[in-house]
């Protein structure tokens, strides 16, 4: 898979999966592991233990529960884990060999690092005798980069995630503000942002540092905090232009004209965002977005749910019906404007220690299927499936749908450098002074080749670079 940007190819394998479902209907008849033979005694009184977050991932799988167990006779154990000591604790269990888990459900990045150290079942002989799984029905460019590692199967794609646009619609429509801006930025139009120059001469006119009639206090907000989410407002823009994280050779691909160039875009958006922006996380940043404090934002698509709800965990929303969706604006290439989204998620995948992994892995082909995948929706967490997407009564209930499966598509990023073992540190290390830049501590001239430098001395270290 590729570990760094990510191509807007069709899924690769769609030859390939019609050969598999094909050998799958010869096969399954004689296979114990096919799921046509699955009935609601296949594994009557057995158990299976699932580790998952505290968080919407759990209840996720609560809601699947009953209606897994009519379907195999078996039930779920949920195992739900704080989300400051999630990683800890699933690398435990499986470095260790205690198999207190069977299936986990986790980011993808980690399991990648799960799978290569071997602490994760392939799937491609299960999946090769399984009639009724249906690959080609996940968002083809989700699957490819979601649910493998160097060329095997070792998960399914449980939750998708995508950075989205999120705007004040009721602020783009006001004809006063319309005017205004048009005055401001030499007869513009007020309208979502499709380019970076769009973006910034927007998210500058809803700042009253720069507009002191704005209605907003700040006309762009993210994640800067220190750790893996403050490169986020630059990794998008990277993509589009041409760079990334990594080469396939494990080289450093950002200390370039692309990383440079977002990286100027990144910081005037910056400038447009409080100044506690440097302690924001998830919880700080959608909290401005709900209080009506901020304009824009690029966040993930939970912050939908939030926007809606009058009296949530964050308090009152003020934006309730007052909230559009679009895909990240882009850079303009060779006359072309070129847009990407951030490929985040989460996985379903078997533990090597599974107790009994013909029932692990009618849980995860359950989970993750077309029946199961419905039934977590209201939850949080956001289907992987076309089929899904195509549900007429699931898209009116969901108004984001659309713009979700389109930035799945145009994701040419993931969220988190894949580079096991080292990915989280890299991340780490980046995201780091990325902060430091967000929050004036460290100049932005020089930041990525700091990086890098950084970078190289844990690359070498680790032996991936070929």
């Amino acid at each position: 898979m590729s570990r760094t940007n990510l191509s807007r190819r069709q899924f690769v394998g769609t030859a390939a999966t019609a050969a598999i479902v094909t050998t799958a209907v010869t096969r399954a008849a004689s296979a114990t592991a096919g799921r046509s033979a699955i009935n609601a005694q296949t594994f009557a009184g057995k158990t299976v233990r699932v580790a998952t977050n505290d968080a919407e991932l759990g209840t996720g799988v609560d809601a699947q529960v009953a209606a897994f167990t009519a379907a195999t006779g078996a039930t779920i154990e949920v195992i739900k884990i704080p989300a400051s000591d999630f990683e800890s604790k699933i690398t435990t269990d499986l470095s260790s060999g205690t198999g207190a888990f069977d299936v986990v459900i986790e980011p993808f990045i980690t399991m990648q690092g799960h799978a290569a150290a071997g602490f994760l079942v392939p799937l491609d002989e299960r999946i090769a005798v399984d009639a009724t799984i249906d690959l080609p029905d996940f968002v083809p460019l989700l699957f490819e980069n979601m649910a493998k590692f160097d060329g095997q199967i070792y998960a399914l794609p449980y939750k998708a995630d995508a950075y989205i646009f999120f705007h004040r619609t009721d602020l783009f429509a006001d004809p006063a503000l319309q005017q205004a801006f048009a005055a401001q930025n030499a007869g513009m139009t007020l309208k979502v942002p499709e380019t970076a120059e769009e973006l910034v001469a927007t998210a500058r006119f809803f700042t009253q540092k720069f507009n002191p009639d704005s209605p907003t206090e700040f006309g762009w907000n993210h994640m800067a905090e220190s750790g893996t989410s403050a490169n986020w407002i630059w990794a998008s823009r990277l993509a589009a232009l041409g760079g990334g994280y990594l080469t396939p050779e494990y080289q450093p691909n950002f200390d370039n004209e692309a990383g440079q160039r977002a990286l100027e875009i990144a910081a005037q958006l910056n400038e447009c965002c409080s100044p506690e922006v440097g302690s924001f996380g998830w919880d700080e940043a959608n909290t401005a977005f709900l209080n009506g404090r901020v304009a824009m934002m690029e966040q993930w698509p939970g912050l939908s749910k939030l926007a809606e709800t009058p009296e949530g965990f964050y308090g009152t929303s003020a934006v309730v019906g007052k909230t559009g969706y679009a895909v990240p604006a882009g850079v303009t290439v060779n006359g072309e404007t070129v847009r990407s989204s951030i490929l985040g998620g989460w996985v379903a995948a078997i533990s090597s220690f599974a107790q009994d992994q013909d029932l692990a892995y009618a849980t995860i082909a359950y989970l993750t299927g077309k029946e199961g995948e419905p039934l977590k929706i209201a939850s949080g967490n956001d289907p992987c499936r076309n089929s899904t997407y195509a549900d007429p009564e699931i898209a009116i209930a969901n108004p984001l749908y659309p713009v979700l499966q389109e930035c799945l598509q145009q994701a040419r990023i993931t969220a988190d450098v894949s580079a096991p073992p080292v990915g989280f540190e890299l991340q780490t290390v980046m995201g780091q002074h990325f902060n430091g830049a967000w929050i004036g501590d460290e100049p932005t001239d020089g930041l990525l080749t700091t990086i890098v430098e950084e970078w190289s001395g844990i690359l070498e270290r680790s032996g991936l670079q070929r």
